[in-house]
């Protein structure tokens, strides 16, 4: 090893790099000086120049490409989704199969006659054809919500971050200058500022629990859009129409407008700052991009939160190609950079739909065994619960979380903060995670003994291998190894003393 590169083996920062702040940029030069052997002394010398700490984020799509979700977004793994709105009130998405469609869609579905949720007809039915959808306010009347309630189901839940919404309706539950716009639950209905008290409450009360908040980058029916209406390409969406009743063809009033110059200067972009500055948001949570001025206000963020010491995140629907991707009611594969897929408890919406079974819910089992699957393969879970208008959640969505929750919290070292093993997958009986001094192994349904691992795993004489989970949590396993396989003997007790997913735990031995 010449003498250059032991320099850089034995100084993997720069030395002025020590001392330093890393949360701040600091530019340094350094010279280095090397010498060969004694039989050929010859000098050299290398000026190098180099940054300490993170520098300053420019207002360009490539340079805010260059951050990364932050250690602690790979190691809380499983969150919580809440869509509770005005579309809550009506709560129709159709029956589970080819005509159910987002209940949360509601206000965009009314207004059109073709399209196969038949929320057209419905709403027609319903309410007549003079019962416009801002009106549902008067019946959003959150009278029995509590903060407290919501936060420690997400706790027991399991989960490890929680996202409330602000959905496309542009109903916001937040608060902003008047002079941006009035269509929210704090001008109207309840007036309530709902995402304070939820993480307000989350703050005070579960600090373990990352806040995110949610923002949908269009507002369908708010005039100062229409400038800026595109279709979707999906399924005929047109977002930026005027408001218009979809019976009488008459032109109607948006609820707490206020006219401005510019939608994505004057609202869009004042509404983001405020959940970045008033609301302290960690995730910035956005839904479908389109028109957006977000380079700007995101890059002043991550500037401010590097400042403030804070490492933030925000996802690929924003503008810019985010942190990290969203898979939506996708299958689950393996990706090599993060992704987080999203969900709802019913089968396919994130509002409530009071048109879900109790049965049809994603159970408290397949919850767990989805969760898994996203740890592998190196992603996130973000679980929805869709509440009612009154602000209680559906008794069985309650239930199906619990249920999940008492899994997750008994096996949750398997889980958070582990890493995606090469091997990693969703078909089979085997799901492997790593951490830096331990490897899990996450067998799906019920064991035999001996339990044989045919895939490369790293154990070593010495290693410490136990159970994790159920009643038989810590019991030391016997293991051997030959041809290549792992056997682990697993007890009756162990065999006996768990349910759904079997975990098993790898540590390694000192010095490894």
């Amino acid at each position: 090893m010449s003498a250059l590169s032991l320099l850089r083996w034995r100084l993997p920062l720069p030395a002025p790099c020590f001392a330093w702040d890393r949360s701040k940029a600091l530019l340094f030069k350094l010279a280095v000086v090397t010498w060969g052997s004694k039989d050929d002394p010859k000098k050299s010398s290398k000026d190098f120049s180099g940054q300490c700490g993170i520098g300053d984020y420019t207002a360009s799509e490539s340079s805010l490409g260059h951050h990364w979700n932050p250690d602690w977004f790979n190691e809380i793994n499983y969150g919580i989704f809440i869509h509770w709105g005005l579309y809550s009130v009506p709560a129709f998405g159709n029956k589970p199969g080819p005509k159910q469609d987002y209940a949360e869609w509601y206000g965009f579905r009314m207004t059109q006659p073709d399209f196969p949720s038949e929320t057209y007809q419905y709403h027609k039915d319903t309410y007549g054809e003079n019962f416009n959808y801002d009106d549902f306010v008067a019946n959003f009347t959150a009278s029995k919500f509590d903060a407290g309630e919501w936060m420690n189901l997400v706790a027991d839940a399991g989960a490890q971050y929680v996202v409330p919404v602000t959905n496309h309706d542009g109903w916001a539950l937040f608060d902003f200058p008047g002079s941006v716009s009035k269509h929210s639950t704090v001008h109207y209905g309840p007036k309530r500022d709902f995402i304070k008290e939820i993480l307000d409450v989350a703050k005070a009360n579960h600090p373990e629990i990352r806040r995110g908040t949610y923002f949908s980058m269009p507002e369908w029916f708010n005039p100062a859009y229409v400038k800026y209406g595109w279709d979707q390409h999906y399924k005929g969406n047109y977002y930026g129409r005027p408001p218009t009743n979809p019976y009488t063809k008459k032109s109607i009033e948006y609820t707490g407008y206020v006219e401005v110059d510019d939608f994505l200067n004057d609202i869009q972009n004042p509404q983001i700052e405020a959940l970045f500055y008033n609301y302290e948001t960690e995730i910035l949570w956005c839904d479908i991009g389109g028109p957006n001025k977000a380079v700007d206000v995101l890059t002043s963020w991550l500037n401010w939160a590097r400042d403030k010491g804070r490492q933030v995140t925000f996802n690929d629907r924003c503008g810019p190609s985010g942190d990290f991707s969203t898979p939506e009611y996708a299958g689950i594969s393996f990706k090599g950079t993060k992704f987080e897929s999203n969900r709802g408890l019913d089968p396919f919406s994130y509002g409530y739909n009071f048109v879900t079974t109790d049965d049809e819910y994603l159970s408290g089992e397949e919850t767990f065994k989805t969760l898994v699957d996203n740890v592998v393969n190196n992603g996130n879970l973000l679980l929805n619960m869709g509440p009612k208008p009154d602000g209680t959640i559906p008794k069985q969505q309650q239930l199906n979380l619990l249920v999940a929750g008492e899994w997750i919290k008994s096996h949750g070292e398997g889980i958070f903060g582990t890493r995606y093993w090469p091997t990693a997958q969703t078909s089979g009986s085997l799901r492997f995670a790593t951490k830096a001094d331990a490897f899990y192994i996450h067998h799906v349904g019920k064991p035999s003994s001996p339990l044989v691992i045919n895939k490369p795993v790293p154990w070593v004489e010495g290693d410490k291998v136990t159970a994790v989970g159920g009643t038989a949590d810590g019991t030391v396993l016997k293991v051997s190894k030959k041809d290549g396989s792992l056997s682990v003997e697993l007890p009756d007790n162990v065999i006996q003393g768990d349910k759904y997913i079997w975990t098993i735990k790898i540590e390694y031995s000192t010095g490894k």
